[in-house]
């Protein structure tokens, strides 16, 4: 039998503590750990002791290397009130101004320079990469012309030639011109690809003009048939509103007052009643105008870059049913529609066996298991869904064109 193990009684701890005091106290020391009047400790006037095994010893460690109590530490600073006085702002003079500028024409430029190596890699981004450098440069070059200008202390009259290239080329390098210079790319690019894929044979050379390398697939596959003799056309796109306005460069969007790229309805405060786009009644002039392609081709100053692409037009550029209908405008239309119906006496039947509010509550519930058992039975589209679709996307937002 295993026997239990031994405790020895050098293996025993004991957590004691003995405290004793003389009478011979000083006595500031006891005028600062108690009070005047009744005598008690006061809180928090002892130093910090940190626990530990060695007793009394290192009670007094502690209270050697703590911060004496009599050191009061600094009264805070009591803020003056303001007189109310608010000072006012100086402008810039022309030379502050154009050190500010030289500031940030540098890292511009190192932006600038990076952004340009990162697309030298990127397939058909060799137009967007040398845009990029050449800026870098144009702002380097700048940099320069403002430091001669400021070491020689300059007129405000040779400064201002300065300052407004410096602003015409910042508007140059604004992510609104990088990213459209980006999607007409990006369409150009899938306008020569549809085109050789309508075509169905394997095209020459690249979107450039390039030759291929020989060790590439596309060398190997130049001038032959694509996928069996099928070919392939444009048809459609489809996004959300965020995504359908940055694609297509569109400038009637959901937060201009002009809110709409395929009519001329308006909201805010100004709009003519007759044009707001809350306007359903029978008084609403919107409808009437809903733009054909070519009447977008004629309004748009800058039209979508999607236009090279062969097949397109403004009526395939489809709504996103999931965020308009079932998660938008749909709620609330069938809200409407279940309100209008029960207030006709389609469901009156149902309340002869209730009286006052519950007779509100057996409709709803009747309401819920038809439609709960339409959909099981037909689906939430209803037993056409691809006819519901097209008709959704061509003709309920009256996007024929």
């Amino acid at each position: 039998m295993k026997c239990g193990e031994k405790v020895a009684q050098s293996d025993e701890t004991a957590e004691k503590l003995k405290l004793s005091a003389k009478t011979e106290v000083d006595q500031d020391l006891r005028m600062a750990l108690t009070d005047p009047d009744s005598g008690i400790l006061r809180p928090g006037a002892l130093p910090k002791i940190s626990a530990g095994r060695q007793g009394s010893k290192e009670l007094l460690d502690s209270m050697a290397k703590a911060r004496p109590i009599w050191q009061v530490s600094a009264p805070k600073k009591v803020q003056k009130p303001s007189s109310g006085e608010v000072e006012e702002a100086k402008p810039k003079t022309p030379l502050e101004r154009a050190t500010a500028i030289m500031s940030d024409l540098l890292p511009l430029a190192a932006t600038a320079r990076t952004q340009s190596i990162k697309l030298s890699t990127v397939e058909y981004a060799g137009e967007l990469s040398a845009q990029l450098l050449e800026h870098a440069k144009q702002l380097e070059g700048l940099f320069k012309k403002f430091k001669k200008a400021v070491d020689k202390k300059a007129s405000p009259a040779d400064l201002q030639p300065l300052f407004k290239q410096f602003d015409q080329m910042k508007l140059c390098g604004e992510k609104s011109k990088v990213r459209s210079a980006v999607e007409t790319t990006i369409a150009n690019v899938f306008a020569w690809s549809m085109k050789c894929s309508s075509s169905g044979v394997a095209p020459v050379t690249g979107f450039y003009d390039e030759e291929f390398k020989k060790t590439s697939y596309r060398y190997g596959m130049k001038g032959q048939t694509l996928a069996l003799g099928w070919r392939a056309c444009y048809f459609t796109m489809k996004a959300d509103l965020k995504a359908r306005h940055q694609m297509n460069l569109f400038q009637r969007w959901y937060r201009c007052s002009l809110l709409c790229d395929s009519c001329l309805a308006s909201s805010g405060k100004r709009s003519c009643r007759f044009m707001n786009y809350r306007n359903f009644g029978t008084s609403a002039a919107w409808p009437l105008t809903v733009l054909s392609h070519e009447d977008y081709l004629r309004l748009e100053a800058v039209p979508s870059p999607w236009v090279s692409v062969e097949g397109f037009r403004l009526g395939s550029v489809s709504w996103d049913l999931l965020h308009l209908i079932f998660l938008g405008h749909g709620r609330d239309l069938v809200a409407s529609a279940i309100r209008v119906i029960i207030r006709e006496g389609c469901y009156d039947y149902v309340c002869y066996d209730y009286v006052g509010s519950n007779q509100l509550d057996a409709i709803l519930s009747v309401v819920h298991k038809e439609i709960h058992d339409t959909c099981t039975k037909n689906g939430p589209l209803g037993p056409c869904p691809d006819i519901l679709y097209c008709q959704l996307s061509f003709y309920f937002f009256g996007m024929r064109s």
